[in-house]
């Protein structure tokens, strides 16, 4: 007997487009949940040759009755299950909406049957039904009238004319592992619930993150509180709250507030209390209480949601902490916030822009959703010109443009913004505080003769722990006085690729040169290459010292890939004051126009330097002089009080240690 469907097949296909081989079967589950099943049981089996030959689904529900089989299959979007107060909308069952879910087959197999075993009358009836896909608007019964049987009530669905499909074992884990998120909140409001893939019980206690239970007592009204943050969950059923008798029985659910935030903070909260038997979920009107029960404006209900949202709030911390925590470190490894150069200044920056985008992800992740490289680059650049202009409380302002904050989560906000900008101030004033140290006790070794300073042992020790006095961002490279032509070698395998040795013979080559720095440019892809040679602080410096950095820069230029166009050499020397003759004067007046201190030649790719500690001492102190004054930093009284070298020496290693 044929029995009209009543939608089209194009319709069909237009509603199916998107529904994955996982969701169909899962439809299906549900079909058999809704009917009352505790258990279901799915079976899958494949040939030898791997070709999938049977799928089906069986329920211990109560069947199919009859006498309601047009209601059962009338057109989508019309199924019965949405009629009454019993809507999907508040509760959890019945879940079919839609009328579709025995349809979705059609994604699969060429055909499907329903065998079902009804009970009316005290009496148990069967008979099949089935809906070829080629003619999906209509279905067929087998025999025409139920047959009386022996047996418990249920239903089977059996699959067949299968499209290409996947492997076996890719084909049960996905089934299995879709159902597992499926219904791992369901499994945990009805335990009662059993599903099994090929007689293998589902168990989701694996995606459960974190879990827990509360006993609240409210103005004398008891609460039983079930929380479960989970690691994955159907985004069908997102995070809920549901409200439940003293035995477990629903009542009625409703999303939590943190429901599509994109953070993945998925999570179930479970109440069960005796208070809920006569609520009226609906209402908000007072009024009303004495004819239905209590309703939303009942003090003890808001008392309990206010509870609720501050316990979720405060679950939710320490993952989205976590969570801000890797996106700063995405953003690092992709390029959006650059770690480089790391002087301290800049470093500070740095840090002070990741720990505001970690606080701001923290408060509102969805600012940092769904961004492509380009949208990123511009909201971090657009952060930091706020971060290092004197208005950044103006980023609460643009926050408010791209996205919609609660007032907590702007009160939440505007103190975030102005610890991170004390946070800043604070560590600028230490970070001052032990420069302003440090060029006290670079003082002490250069102009105090009685403490002995040695070249290598004190002034250089001194010099490798403050970079910075020779600009900002140098790191070291090596060891202390390393081999020149072994410099030149390493940076040219470096940049190069060049594993072949280098032939370099001019005098000079061999020698060993106190300090060699380097500082990468990541913005243009090159590098300055920093040479320093110190001088004892009672030598002065004469015309053999020039002799020594010309070599220097002639065994640079010779070579072509040194020579390149992306490493910029500068070698300096440094002495703490000039020989009285006039050959360093006259070298340094050929440049004097240029703007560089100490600059005595320039060729190609480098340029030499010769300066004293006077002049590196004076530019320093001037460079910080209006946030050494702005910030009224006391100088150490104790570095004055050192005797010795070796106590200058271990002074400036505890400043480093402490900055570290």
């Amino acid at each position: 007997m044929a029995n009209n469907v009543q939608i089209g097949i194009e319709g069909i296909k237009k509603l199916l487009k998107k529904v994955s081989f996982t969701r169909a079967i899962t439809e299906y589950v549900w079909n058999g949940i809704d009917a009352g099943a505790n258990q279901i049981d799915i079976l899958i089996d494949y040939d030898k040759g791997g070709m999938l030959k049977r799928l089906s689904v069986k329920d211990g529900g109560s069947g199919i009755d009859y006498d309601q089989l047009k209601d059962k299959f009338l057109p989508f979007y019309e199924s019965e299950k949405v009629s009454g107060d019993h809507t999907t909308r508040n509760h959890s069952l019945p879940h079919g909406k839609n009328g579709f879910g025995r349809l979705t087959f059609y994604k699969f197999a060429h055909r499907a049957k329903w065998t079902t075993i009804f009970s009316k009358n005290q009496e148990s009836y069967r008979y099949s039904i089935s809906i070829n896909s080629s003619d999906i608007n209509e279905y067929n019964s087998e025999p025409k009238d139920p047959e009386k049987v022996n047996g418990l009530t249920g239903t089977l669905v059996e699959f067949e004319g299968f499209e290409k499909f996947m492997h076996e074992k890719e084909a049960i884990d996905q089934i299995f592992n879709y159902l597992k998120a499926e219904f791992a909140w369901f499994m945990k409001l009805k335990p009662s619930i059993v599903i099994n893939v090929n007689n293998k019980k589902i168990d989701a206690s694996d995606l459960e993150e974190n879990s827990e239970e509360l006993m609240w007592k409210i103005r004398g009204s008891s609460f039983k509180i079930k929380y479960v943050q989970w690691k994955n969950i159907s985004e069908n059923e997102y995070s809920r709250y549901y409200y439940l008798k003293e035995d477990g029985k629903e009542l009625f659910k409703e999303h939590t507030g943190l429901n599509k935030q994109g953070d993945g903070f998925f999570h179930s909260v479970y109440i069960s209390s005796k208070y809920f038997e006569t609520f009226d979920f609906k209402s908000n009107d007072p009024s009303q209480t004495n004819l239905v029960g209590k309703v939303r404006s009942d003090e003890v209900f808001k008392e309990l949601q206010k509870k609720l949202n501050y316990f979720l709030r405060k679950k939710r911390k320490p993952f989205l902490k976590g969570k801000s925590e890797k996106l700063v470190k995405d953003y690092v490894e992709e390029g959006i916030i650059s770690e480089e150069p790391k002087d301290e200044f800049k470093q500070l920056k740095v840090e002070e822009l990741k720990e505001t985008v970690k606080k701001m992800y923290e408060v509102q992740p969805q600012i940092f959703l769904k961004l492509n490289p380009e949208q990123k680059r511009a909201v971090i650049g657009l952060l930091q010109l706020v971060l290092d202009s004197e208005e950044r409380e103006r980023i609460l302002d643009i926050i408010l443009q791209i996205t919609e904050l609660t007032p907590e989560e702007r009160e939440e906000l505007q103190k975030v913004l102005k610890r991170s900008n004390l946070s800043s101030i604070i560590k600028t004033i230490n970070m001052l505080q032990r420069r302003s140290d440090q060029i006290e006790l670079l003082k002490q070794t250069v102009y105090k003769d009685e403490l002995n300073a040695e070249e290598v042992k004190h002034l250089q020790q001194i010099v490798e722990n403050n970079l910075w006095i020779f600009g900002e961002g140098y790191n070291l490279h090596g060891d202390c006085e390393t081999d020149f032509k072994q410099i030149l070698e390493e940076v040219r395998k470096e940049t190069f690729n060049d594993e072949s040795t280098m032939k370099i013979e001019l005098p000079g080559s061999k020698r060993q040169v106190d300090m060699f720095l380097i500082k990468k440019e990541v913005t243009h892809n090159s590098k300055n290459l920093l040479i320093v040679e110190l001088k004892r602080p009672k030598i002065n410096l004469n015309y053999d010292e020039i002799t020594q950095i010309k070599r220097y820069r002639d065994n640079i230029i010779k070579h072509p890939q040194l020579n390149a166009k992306n490493l910029n050499w500068k070698v300096i020397l440094v002495g703490r004051q000039f020989a009285k003759s006039d050959a360093i004067v006259n070298e340094r007046k050929k440049f004097g126009d240029q703007g560089e201190l100490g600059l005595i030649d320039h060729i190609e790719n480098t340029k030499l330097f010769i300066v004293n500690w006077s002049e590196i001492i004076t530019n320093l102190e001037i460079k910080h002089k209006f946030l050494l004054k702005d910030l009224e930093i006391k100088k150490d009284a104790t570095v004055n009080k050192l005797k010795t070298a070796d106590e200058v020496v271990e002074k400036s290693n505890v400043l480093v240690k402490y900055s570290s």
